[in-house]
């Protein structure tokens, strides 16, 4: 009887949090234990998550998935030595590179390497980060057996990796990282409070151009409400919440929406509120005329306006009085919350790992 391949995963080895003389602590992404249970509820697979905590229990439908609490490196790779997997998975946050992969140099690894318009950095920031996890690439050349795998979410970025820093097409997989659909999901019986949400959250309250949205909804006769105080007793037409929300009071905020306005810089919080409003089933306003925010908006089936108040107030009233089924197109364009999933799948049988006639079997 042929025994099942073993797949096991490290996430999120944080090095701030080592000490000096050894202990770490591993921390396990949501996303990353969502995927790794879909993969053993599709292939005959044995999926173990190497973790100093994890989201909850879970049974996979075919007890394949299993937790493993350790600590420290050593303890890690006395594991890993007598389990013996097919498969490790790290990810570019993890942890001392030459050092570790030294103790795993005998068995097949795969980095996953992020890069998501999502986190606050410019495309010249963005083309940094990339050099530099090249010139990691290069110093980890000599384990042969490990792959690095570049995660990107958008063609045109996917185009500009692959031209300026020169990597491998077969290594690129786009996968877009949307709202957790856990959290963020309509609500009918909220009622409609607002015209236009103005969202804010931790550091992304310090917002672009507030007044803008303030004026152009003003002109629309539209409600609005926003984080903080500032304005309102100038305008009355704007209710204020606290600024630092938790992700289920954003949530219940967007249910209570018709749409959502942003005239912030876009790689600042775009695609991530973007996405959220979208799970939230509400158009967008988008004031960003950058391709990125053009694109990403129109996907979504949300409204891109100019800086200028009268222009946003004209998009404002085509967002609130347009229904769209923004999850559904969400749907069809592949932003469900089971991206790394796919990603991982798609590595594994790009690898030969596993057979696509298995998963197709099993779906």
């Amino acid at each position: 009887m042929e025994m099942k391949k073993k797949i096991f995963f490290i996430w999120h080895w944080q090095k701030k949090l080592v000490p000096e003389g050894g202990g770490a602590m591993l921390a396990v992404e949501d996303s990353t234990v969502y995927a790794a249970r879909r993969l053993s509820d599709f292939f005959d697979v044995r999926i173990v998550t190497l973790s100093d905590f994890c989201y909850g229990s879970y049974q996979s439908h075919t007890q394949s998935l299993s937790y493993y609490f350790c600590r420290t490196k050593k303890e890690i790779l006395q594991y890993l030595a007598l389990e013996k997997p097919d498969v490790l998975f790290l990810n570019h946050h993890s942890f001392p590179y030459d050092d570790f992969l030294q103790g795993v140099s005998s068995m097949r690894c795969i980095k996953l390497l992020y890069y998501s318009s999502a986190i606050s950095y410019t495309l010249k920031d963005y083309l940094k980060i990339s050099y530099s996890n090249r010139s990691l690439k290069k110093s980890v050349g000599r384990y042969h057996r490990c792959v690095d795998y570049h995660l990107v979410d958008h063609d045109f970025q996917k185009k500009q990796l692959a031209a300026r820093i020169y990597i491998d097409q077969s290594r690129i997989i786009v996968a877009p990282k949307p709202a957790n659909e856990k959290i963020f999901r309509p609500n009918i019986d909220e009622p409609k409070r607002w015209d236009c949400i103005y969202p804010s959250r931790g550091s992304e309250g310090y917002w672009k151009r507030p007044e803008l949205a303030i004026r152009a909804t003003a002109r629309a006769g539209k409600t609005l409400v926003m984080p903080g105080a500032r304005l309102k007793r100038e305008y009355p037409h704007v209710t204020t919440f606290a600024g630092w929300q938790s992700p289920e009071e954003v949530a219940r905020l967007y249910n209570q929406s018709r749409c959502l306005l942003t005239t912030t810089n876009y790689r600042e919080m775009g695609p991530r509120i973007i996405l959220e409003a979208a799970a939230c089933n509400i158009p967008v306003v988008c004031c960003d005329d950058s391709p990125a925010a053009v694109s990403h908006v129109w996907r979504v089936g949300g409204f891109v306006a100019k800086p200028d108040p009268d222009d946003l107030a004209k998009k404002i009233l085509l967002a609130t009085n347009t229904i769209v089924n923004t999850r559904e197109q969400l749907v069809r364009l592949g932003y469900t919350y089971d991206f790394t999933f796919r990603a991982i799948r798609d590595i594994l049988l790009h690898e030969g790992i596993l057979s696509s006639d298995e998963y197709v079997s099993r779906f």
